[in-house]
């Protein structure tokens, strides 16, 4: 069972070393890709991610958790190889589309085959390891690219297929997971349950309203608020250095989670957002506004393994994988409409940006308090 967790662990941190991820606009810029193409690609990239998304929990359910992450890992190998050689639009396309099949494959079923690994014991700890590896890798890969790399943009997009071929290499070594039993759910009927389960479609819902608006800001926002704040340009690398780093603080969640409850660290968790996002909202200075980002970092890193620990809680049948894939679908096309109205907010300003994803961490803290009163009632 351990060997089957470091495995993943290893895979997880392999693929987060993506060398060229601190210029990865530029890199396809370089390459001939225009802003527009770029917006074109990622749109199909979302739609196949959404179309895809159950189809592989099905197959993941029927021929295994080993083969399923075989062929994706395969897959998101060729990707690398593809996005090196790309150049043009077409290329471009060729390598996402590549992506989103096996991303979506991926999705739902490496949280499974580690939930089913730890037996659900300790699973936040699996997950937040298994998290944290990935941040590891893409920390060790932007520390890579500016020592030793240097800027030279081929060299990293080349370096960047080797650690995604041993990823490959290392799936082949997993063992696979034995069945109690080969029967399976309708989707049908287990859509029917779902719908009647107002406490976990609140759950999915709060969990799209705080990772989506902290994800905006720490990944789309954050340099237009470092120059809001004066802050030189030349300090950005550091900054995304220092953000990678405060990322790892998941590592902890372990430990936390022996002494406090779940709830109670969620609740601790969507404070913090609040207060972060009303800090950003409210002072322009150097110091808030690169404390509220980190912070907001600690939010967006830790949740996600409690949000998939709470999720595998509420399957207990062999078709993990499948509901698990329902679930992500369901959040992509909450997400849809949250980024939507991103888009629609950043064209007024940056700080309707801010007010509007404040008001969804506002949002999200009443709808998870509301989902425990309708758990009490129960």
């Amino acid at each position: 069972m351990k060997k089957n967790i470091y495995i993943m662990y290893a895979i997880s941190l392999l693929q987060g070393i993506i060398f060229y991820a601190s210029i990865a606009m530029t890199y396809r810029l370089s390459r001939g890709l225009s802003l527009f193409e770029f917006g074109v690609i990622e749109g199909i990239f979302m739609f196949m991610m959404a179309v895809l998304e159950v189809p592989w929990g099905y197959v993941c359910d029927r021929i295994g958790y080993k083969k399923t992450l075989i062929i994706c890992n395969f897959i998101y190998f060729i990707s690398r190889i593809v996005f090196y050689k790309a150049y043009g639009f077409w290329m471009f396309l060729l390598e996402r589309v590549l992506f989103a099949i096996s991303a979506s494959g991926i999705s739902g079923c490496d949280t499974g085959y580690l939930y089913e690994m730890c037996k659900g014991e300790e699973s936040t700890k699996v997950f937040s390891y298994y998290s944290a590896a990935g941040t590891f890798g893409l920390l060790f890969a932007s520390f890579v690219f500016t020592f030793f790399i240097k800027g030279n943009i081929d060299l990293s997009g080349f370096l960047t297929i080797i650690p995604y071929g041993i990823a490959f290499v290392l799936t082949l070594f997993i063992d696979e997971i034995k069945r109690e039993s080969n029967e399976h759910i309708s989707m049908f009927s287990f859509i029917k349950t779902f719908i009647k389960d107002k406490k976990l479609i609140l759950f999915l819902v709060v969990s799209v309203l705080l990772t989506e608006s902290s994800h905006e800001i720490n990944t789309f926002m954050s340099q237009l608020i470092y120059e809001r704040a004066g802050i030189s340009i030349e300090w950005y690398g550091v900054l995304y250095a220092i953000l990678n780093i405060v990322g790892l603080s998941s590592v902890f969640l372990g430990i936390i989670s022996k002494k406090y409850s779940i709830h109670r660290i969620l609740y601790v968790l969507m404070v913090i957002g609040i207060i972060s996002m009303s800090s950003l909202l409210m002072n322009y200075g150097v110091v808030v506004s690169v404390l509220s980002i980190l912070a907001l970092e600690v939010v967006e890193v830790n949740y996600y393994p409690l949000m998939n620990t709470r999720l595998n809680e509420t399957v207990s049948l062999e078709d993990r994988a499948s509901i698990l894939s329902v679930y992500s679908l369901i959040m992509k096309m909450m997400s849809v409409v949250t980024n939507v109205l991103f888009g629609i907010t950043s064209e007024i300003s940056l700080n309707t940006v801010i007010m509007t994803c404040l008001v969804m961490m506002i949002m999200s803290l009443a709808g998870y308090i509301l989902s425990n009163s309708l758990e009490t009632r129960q």
